[in-house]
């Protein structure tokens, strides 16, 4: 009994957590705006990813030019989020875009002018939708500050509340560390009618990572603004971050064709995901053939460490060689958080003799997803990065006419460009469609020590193609 009474208290322990994570972004000051409907919504939701996926419709729903990569509402609404945590945060005491003030200050934009007058009295009383509601004490080390909003300075703001003038009285108590509004009822009212004047985009749909077995192409032809870009072509092959963020391309073989995919994954999360886009130019020789601008939206298809979230990227493009490069973007800051070119392929599916990309993975399973082939179920590992403890799994497409007869094949591992174990082995060809089979092999990781390492496959048919793909080996 006794056990079942501490399992208990585990589940009470983690919903609450997670109740209490659910509660933090909607409660925030970038969900001020959302609307009651909205918030019941909000606490609706089950997982992480339908989260992410409703705090990306909401900025959605409330950009006035969707067709563009910047969204307007998103980035006034960040810089007074910056702005109030600078001016109005508290000793001791909450953020400043978290005090009323900030709040006030976020939702109604900076007023015409403010009064400041000392604490240490009664406030006047305050009528609310008809009621007179109770008189305020206030302290002597009190600070009663007015804000007036006006139709000269800030017509926008009283038209759309239907009101000649706005006045809102705040009480700022140092001793309590917190400051209050007088009337926040009042105040709820206008955030409501603001909230819903906001949605701007009423047909926006649910962004949400399908749950099905496919993996939607994304957009080609997607504006970039020019410091991105630029930044773009500045580039190097470097896979990783310094803070864990890592960038893995491949190739995902459908039976209507292949694509070239290209992932992120993030480690330690939470809501930064929130705030990523990915931006991505592919160039065929000197000719750019697409641009992407993405926001970013976690896959449940790939895997990565705990606490990471992953997306992935599958671009539809001819069948070819081609070179892409990709940045992550925090949209807060403008900071490139990785910048990374790499080559990418698509398999011709009319040639007589190709290799896909190699796909890294952990153990296969049975059963249907983006990465299924055939019967065979991979789990791709968007983070590149294995513990000693377990097997990494690699796979390959390959394009034959000639069937499975005459293929050999050549495995190197490197690490720092030397080679440390390599083989010569006939691979095992399972075929998923006429002339196409799939190979994977389980390479089990405990004798190496942690470190980067590369992955060299040569396949020998008519002709010898060699395909790379680089992991770590964490403790």
């Amino acid at each position: 009994m006794r056990f079942v009474l501490l399992t208990f208290s585990a589940l009470v322990a983690v919903a609450g957590v997670v109740q209490q994570a659910a509660m933090e972004w909607i409660n925030g000051p970038e969900a001020y705006f959302a609307t009651q409907e909205e918030r019941a919504e909000w606490f609706r939701l089950a997982s992480d990813a339908d989260r992410e996926a409703f705090q990306k419709r909401y900025w959605l729903l409330r950009n006035p030019t969707p067709a563009a990569s910047r969204n307007a509402f998103k980035e006034v609404i960040l810089d007074r989020i910056r702005k109030a945590d600078a001016k109005f945060s508290i000793k001791d005491g909450p953020p400043g875009s978290r005090t009323a003030q900030g709040r006030v200050y976020i939702v109604f934009g900076p007023p015409a002018f403010a009064r400041n007058e000392p604490g240490g009295g009664v406030l006047p009383p305050v009528v609310v939708n008809g009621r007179l509601m109770p008189n305020t004490m206030t302290e002597a080390t009190d600070v009663i500050t007015t804000w007036i909003y006006d139709r000269h300075r800030t017509p926008h703001l009283l038209q759309m509340l239907g009101r000649p003038e706005l006045q809102i009285i705040i009480v700022i108590e140092p001793t309590r560390r917190r400051d209050v509004l007088q009337a926040p009822g009042l105040f709820e009212q206008y955030r409501e009618v603001l909230a819903k004047r906001s949605i701007v985009n009423p047909q926006v749909k649910t962004v949400i990572a399908p749950e099905s077995d496919e993996i939607m192409p994304v957009r080609l032809d997607a504006p970039i603004p020019q410091p991105i870009r630029d930044r773009l072509r500045e580039a190097t092959p470097v896979s990783r971050s310094s803070d864990g963020i890592a960038f893995m391309a491949g190739e995902l073989w459908q039976r209507e064709g292949s694509s070239a995919i290209a992932t992120f994954s993030v480690p330690n999360a939470g809501e930064r995901t929130t705030h990523l886009t990915t931006y991505g130019e592919v160039r065929s020789g000197d000719r750019v053939v697409a641009t992407i601008a993405q926001p970013f939206l976690t896959n449940p298809d790939v895997t990565a460490a705990a606490g990471s979230r992953s997306e992935v990227l599958r671009l539809k493009l001819p069948p070819g060689k081609y070179d892409g490069s990709f940045a992550l973007v925090d949209d807060r800051t403008n900071e490139v958080l990785l910048n990374v070119t790499t080559p990418l392929r698509v398999l011709d599916p009319t040639s007589k003799f190709d290799v896909s990309s190699l796909l890294l993975a952990g153990p296969p399973s049975r059963g249907k997803s983006a990465f299924s082939f055939g019967t065979v179920n991979v789990h791709p590992r968007a983070d590149a990065l294995f513990r000693q403890d377990e097997s990494l799994w690699y796979f390959a497409v390959i394009r034959s006419d000639a069937e499975a007869k005459g293929v050999t094949a050549d495995l190197q591992l490197r690490r720092e460009g030397k080679t440390i174990g390599a083989r010569t082995f006939t691979p095992r060809m399972d075929a998923i469609a006429p002339g196409i089979f799939l190979i994977g092999e389980e390479l089990p990781l405990t004798q190496l020590t942690p470190g980067d390492y590369s992955l060299y496959l040569l396949i020998h048919g008519p002709e010898t193609e060699v395909r790379r793909a680089d992991f770590r080996v964490g403790s």
